[in-house]
């Protein structure tokens, strides 16, 4: 595999990572679901970790991007939820997707830009 398919791989996942992380707060726990399983079968192929560590990674950035921004924007008067656990969730997501990055990286079979 040549390292522009492994680039074009990873850049696949990272925007596939990215959609998946706010449908899923649109949709709910289907679609996290849904997308889970998909990239544990993905994740089974070792030519697709690229892909599979991009789409992680985008998916904790939006996860965490969006609980922030939500957190962010509550004025005066509001009183926002502990916003802890879905925090820990998007930032557990975006570690596990740069390690998986950085291991294809290590082991050749990716070279994010």
């Amino acid at each position: 595999m040549g390292a522009r398919s492994r680039q074009n791989r990873w850049l696949l996942g990272l925007t596939i990572g990215l959609v998946f992380g706010v449908a899923s707060l649109i949709a709910g726990t289907i679609a996290w679901a849904l997308g889970l399983v998909a990239l544990v079968l993905l994740a089974l192929d070792p030519h697709l970790v690229p892909l599979v560590g991009g789409a992680s990674l985008g998916f904790g950035v939006a996860w965490l991007t969006i609980m922030l921004l939500a957190d962010s924007r509550c004025q005066e008067g509001c009183s926002s939820p502990d916003m802890t656990p879905w925090l820990v969730a998007g930032a557990a997501w975006a570690v596990v997707g740069l390690g998986l990055s950085l291991l294809s990286i290590r082991s050749g079979r990716a070279t994010p830009p």
